[in-house]
């Protein structure tokens, strides 16, 4: 598992080294139908079923208006809470969203089989300093990831 972390770690380094291109701080919606998607999960127990412990990881392209691919939704989510009857619920799950001027870090968290609002907590590339939120919504098989991004002046040291 941590193999399988620190070479993720690695291939989000090497696809998002944009440091010197412009930061986008604005509202903006990105799409993903999923079409694309790898979610695996990281049995940690080896219980054969969702238990506290377990990662979900994967990934799904990400996609404009238009249904051309922009990027690559990352995310690593650890169950912290399972029901009896086996449904997840709590979650805490890390996300990198890769395009093509930088990558864009949150964390959401699932709670009673709900996601919460996506808090944004950096970025690389156009999106260093940045901070802000991410909603999500699904109509007619199409997430979109609404985005509202607010600049910060990134730490020099």
């Amino acid at each position: 598992m941590r193999n399988i972390c620190l070479a993720l770690l690695a291939t989000f380094a090497v696809s998002t080294a944009h440091a010197d291109e412009k930061r986008t701080c604005q509202e903006f919606d990105i799409g993903s139908t999923g079409e694309f998607r790898e979610q695996h999960l990281v049995d940690a127990d080896m219980s054969g079923a969702k238990s506290a412990g377990d990662r979900l990881v994967g990934q799904r392209d990400l996609v404009d208006a238009s249904g051309n691919k922009i990027g690559v939704r990352h995310y690593v989510g650890l169950i912290k809470e399972v029901t009896a009857d086996g449904k997840e619920w709590r979650r805490t799950t890390e996300l990198i969203n890769v395009l093509q001027d930088g990558a864009i870090h949150g964390t959401k968290e699932l709670i009673n089989g709900k996601f919460k609002t996506t808090e944004i907590i950096g970025g690389t590339g156009a999106y260093v300093g940045v901070t802000g939120s991410e909603k999500s919504s699904v109509k007619d098989g199409l997430t979109t990831y609404h985005f509202k991004l607010n600049c910060n002046e990134p730490d020099p040291s």
